[in-house]
């Protein structure tokens, strides 16, 4: 059969091939597309990879709430360095991999009077197929497009409970004597824990307690090791009795109190004290002599 002429009517009319171009014509949105999906989620992914560890990161610092110019510090024992080192652990250790992992101390969001630990952890990821669509993110990794990453976690500090058998709170500081033991061989704390904010000092004999806590120094007041121990350098403790404060009722004589004697036995001219079902209030000693009639 012989080949028909070539005509541009012809050419026109053919639709042979019409779905290549159209596919050709919907590549670059198709990829564009393509890359918005995976970039974003692995943009999702990455940013609760993130949280997750500033979670534990802020629990870690607000365990070990221990600043640089606190007397527990040490070289590996400070808020933000606990902070890094959990970071570290989940993949994000701070200045590797465009990472930095910041831990600083912050006011409470619930009660401003009282401080949280604040863990900010930042990545910066490449752009890839998304800066086909024109996207640039917000960064550059040398020169080039990037996307910063962060997440945030906020924790309160929680003391371990304790329960102390004695407890000085020494309000003047670590450099305060809380306390003190001079001789002191028939004390048996067996046992127990002893806990100050001040120092702890103890001459001649310990206080055969299982535990000593101290804001300052701590010596020779726990039991001989392995049984004892005596620990410096430890959290500030607040008053446990603080909150029953306000039920403490006001003094209603002030600085004016007045000594009161009732009357020897027989002697009638005397101001007797009276105690009636009225809640009365008196202020000073009261004084009880043998055979006195104090109340009629």
């Amino acid at each position: 059969m012989p080949e028909r002429p070539f005509w541009p009517t012809t050419f026109l009319s053919d639709q042979r091939g019409g779905v290549s171009v159209m596919l050709v014509l919907m590549l670059i949105p198709m990829i564009a597309v393509l890359g918005m999906a995976m970039e974003g989620s692995g943009w999702f992914l990455g940013k609760r990879g993130l949280q997750n560890a500033a979670d534990s990161a802020a629990i870690a610092a607000s365990l070990n709430h221990c600043r640089a110019t606190d007397p527990c510090h040490t070289t590996d024992r400070t808020f933000d360095y606990e902070a890094q080192a959990v970071a570290a652990s989940f993949g994000f250790a701070n200045g590797v991999s465009n990472t930095t992992v910041a831990a600083v101390t912050v006011a409470c969001p619930a009660d401003s009077t009282k401080t949280c630990y604040s863990v900010t952890i930042t990545k910066l990821v490449p752009i890839g197929l998304v800066g086909i669509m024109g996207y640039n993110g917000d960064a550059t990794i040398s020169g080039r497009p990037a996307l910063t990453i962060a997440a945030n976690a906020i924790a309160s500090s929680q003391l371990v409970p304790n329960t102390y058998c004695l407890l000085a709170l020494a309000s003047g500081g670590t450099n305060v004597q809380g306390i003190r033991s001079n001789g002191g061989n028939n004390i048996d704390l067996t046992g127990c824990k002893v806990a100050t904010n001040g120092k702890a000092t103890c001459n001649g004999h310990n206080l055969k307690a299982a535990e000593v806590d101290a804001g300052g120094s701590s010596s020779n007041c726990a039991a001989d090791p392995p049984t004892g121990v005596d620990k410096t350098g430890q959290p500030h403790l607040n008053d446990p009795y603080a909150a029953l404060a306000s039920s403490i009722p006001s003094d209603a004589c002030g600085t004016a109190k007045a000594n009161f004697t009732p009357p020897a036995a027989g002697n009638t001219l005397a101001t007797s004290l009276t105690l009636t079902a009225t809640p009365k209030v008196y202020c000073g000693n009261v004084t009880v002599p043998a055979g006195g009639t104090a109340v009629k």
